[in-house]
């Protein structure tokens, strides 16, 4: 039982690692094919006890951001809210869902899949800086702006991100 766990668990990684040079590249289909590959796979053998999570959802917000950069806003926001559901333990799938939202406009919803990633992972100073950015940038936040970037600043004030965007609203 051991080697074949191991065999899968390989090959998994191995189209993981197929699709990250596409995906650095700007060739987003490719990566999606090699990425679609390493999750049927997944899905097949999903009632295998060893298939960690964390390679599950890695491989899934990789093939999101394809998604994403291919212009699959709905495909994209489906399968990010899926990954959400699951047990992440990173605060990777959040950034990538909240920085996508904010760049389609969507900063109000931006702000609460980033407020619950500050409630689910421990890695919080990325999310908190990302809303910075996102508070000062739309002027229909500027309410929020305020108390987020104080928030920030009180959970990590050794950044100099947080600081200069905290006066940027003061």
């Amino acid at each position: 039982n051991r080697p074949i766990n191991k065999k899968l668990n390989n090959t998994l990684d191995c189209h993981h690692e197929r699709a990250l040079p596409y995906f650095k590249s700007c060739e987003y289909k490719k990566a999606h094919l090699e990425l679609i590959k390493s999750i049927n796979i997944n899905e097949i053998e999903a009632k295998i006890a060893y298939l960690k999570k964390t390679t599950n959802w890695k491989i899934k917000n990789l093939l999101v951001n394809c998604y994403a950069k291919q212009s699959n806003q709905v495909e994209a926001i489906n399968m990010w809210n899926n990954i959400l559901k699951g047990n992440v333990d990173s605060y990777e799938p959040y950034y990538d869902y909240a920085e996508y939202l904010s760049l389609v406009n969507q900063n109000k919803d931006a702000l609460a899949v980033l407020l619950k990633g500050i409630n689910s992972v421990t890695e919080t100073d990325n999310l908190l800086e990302l809303g910075c950015r996102i508070v000062n940038n739309d002027k229909d936040l500027e309410e929020v702006a305020m108390e987020w970037t104080n928030e920030a600043l009180r959970q990590h004030p050794d950044s100099k991100f947080i600081k200069e965007h905290n006066g940027i609203v003061k």
